[in-house]
């Protein structure tokens, strides 16, 4: 035999070590504020619905500005040769060089008229003897107005993109208010739904310790003589069932961590979720009925600031005004022009401007232009269409309001029931301790049975339940009528 074996017997073997222990996850102590303020700060979907009001926004700039002056600068060069097909053509090859200039300025207003300012210099150098000038340049300034009469008059048709515009950024900013107004009242029911399961757990720990104190005292009178071997399978049996609702407790608190955690955490990494959250602020005991506004007021200003009321009322006011587009539409286009234009000729290009500008020879133009399109079903149909809009946008406005007052009669009532609630589970929770009390002072004098006993526990733990559970609805209802109040939209 080797040497080496005993020496290596003489020591603990490898495998035989005990591994060391896991290190515990960090706890993370959280309150309500803490979490509001994590949650708004690091929600992509207030981030995204921020995003879309900001384009909103540009785009209400952007269509505003169709408004402001717009300069069109427009240059040529003609370089041509011509064969002469007469005598008075002035030569039997024309050679004839024209460099053209045009500069105007339009602005359409917002009342209707679309004012336009243009300029156009063209300098012609020519070998044609018939010319007044071989090198001439020609300036002509026009001065034009159009309105239209009919169709597609008024201010509310020329603003309508500009009121759609502004009506869409009103809209997303709604938007903005209701998706914060949903993820604050998420971050509450997580929140309360995590308290709520701790003190589960806290009872659910109590009703273990309570079946171990019991099976204790049961198999002390059992080895003593004076106790019954049922007793001691009935403690057994309930300190079983204690644990699978301890487990299923536990399962429902991580869960409620979990449900938190996704408002609290920037990284999509699962392994950085390993801290244990505690909701530190506590569930509220209520000493007395909680005052609230009356449902006249309450509901008034949950209306004032509904966002989706809003938004209904901003669709509507929309439809409104492209309704009146659609059926202005529908007329025949009857457009006004006035012109006045004023033209200077001469050898260079600045007298021709400064005669042009003198307005030594003015000519004044009016016309009409009339558009008629012959079967008009296209409008007729847009105008229908405009009008179901309309309708639809009523109709929503109506069934928000049914919503929130469906909404608005729940959270009150359950914030005047859920009081009462309380108070009656924490009277059966008195009750019940001095009941498991007397009966375990009972069954250690032989006066009672374990099945009592037993009892007197499972009643006190449902009791705390109850008081646990109608604390939390209560608390929840509290916050879900803060939001539908307008106190968590900023």
């Amino acid at each position: 035999m080797s040497p080496l074996i005993p020496l290596l017997l003489a020591f603990p073997s490898l495998q035989d070590a005990p591994a060391p222990d896991a290190p515990a996850a960090p706890t993370l102590e959280v309150t309500l504020a803490d979490a509001l303020r994590l949650a708004t700060a690091y929600s992509l979907i207030l981030q995204v619905s921020e995003t879309t009001e900001d384009a909103a926004r540009y785009e209400r700039d952007a269509r505003w500005a169709r408004f402001d002056w717009q300069l069109r600068v427009e240059g040529s060069v003609t370089d041509a040769e011509y064969e002469g097909n007469s005598e008075l053509s002035g030569a039997p090859i024309l050679d004839q060089r024209d460099q053209g200039l045009t500069v105007s300025l339009t602005r359409p207003t917002p009342l209707g008229p679309t004012f336009e300012f243009i300029y156009a210099s063209n300098e012609t150098t020519t070998n044609n003897t018939f010319a007044y000038l071989p090198h001439s340049t020609t300036g002509t300034l026009t001065l034009g107005l159009t309105q239209s009469l009919l169709a597609g008059r008024g201010r509310d048709y020329t603003t309508a993109l500009q009121f759609q515009a502004e009506n869409d950024y009103a809209y997303q900013s709604e938007s903005v208010r209701e998706v914060r107004r949903a993820l604050v009242e998420q971050v509450f029911q997580a929140y309360w739904s995590l308290a709520s399961a701790q003190g589960a757990m806290d009872s659910a720990d109590l009703g273990v310790e309570y079946a171990n104190e019991f099976l204790q005292l049961a198999q002390d009178r059992f080895d003593a003589g004076v106790g019954l071997e049922l007793d001691v399978l009935q403690a057994q049996t309930e300190l079983a069932r204690r644990h699978e609702t301890r487990v299923q407790i536990h399962i429902t608190r991580m869960n409620a961590e979990d449900a938190l955690r996704q408002f609290l955490y920037t990284t999509n990494n699962p392994l950085a979720w390993t801290e244990n959250l505690v909701a530190v602020d506590p569930l509220p005991v209520l000493t007395s009925q909680p005052e609230h506004p009356g449902w006249q007021e309450s509901y008034e200003t949950a209306h004032r600031n509904h966002p989706e009321i809003k938004k209904q009322e901003l669709r509507l006011s929309t439809a409104k005004r492209l309704l009146h587009v659609a059926k202005s539409d529908e007329q025949s286009r009857l457009d006004l022009q006035l012109r006045f234009r004023t033209q200077g000729f001469e050898k260079s290009a600045f007298d021709a401007w400064e005669e042009t500008f003198e307005a030594e020879y003015p000519a004044v133009t009016a016309a009409l232009r009339w558009d008629l399109p012959l079967t008009g079903a296209e409008p007729r149909a847009l105008t229908r269409k405009t009008r179901a809009e309309v309708r639809n946008a009523q109709l929503g406005i109506d069934n928000v309001e049914r919503e929130l007052t469906s909404q608005l009669r729940m959270v009150i009532r359950a914030l005047d029931l859920q009081y009462f609630a309380f108070q009656s589970s924490e009277k059966a929770v008195e009750l019940a301790t001095r009941q498991h009390e007397i009966e375990l002072a009972r069954y250690r004098e032989g006066r009672s049975t374990g099945m009592r006993v037993l009892a007197a526990q499972q009643a006190l733990l449902e009791s705390s339940a109850s008081r646990i559970q109608a604390q939390a609805t209560f608390v929840i209802a509290r916050g879900q009528l803060e939001v539908l109040l307008g106190q968590h939209d900023r």
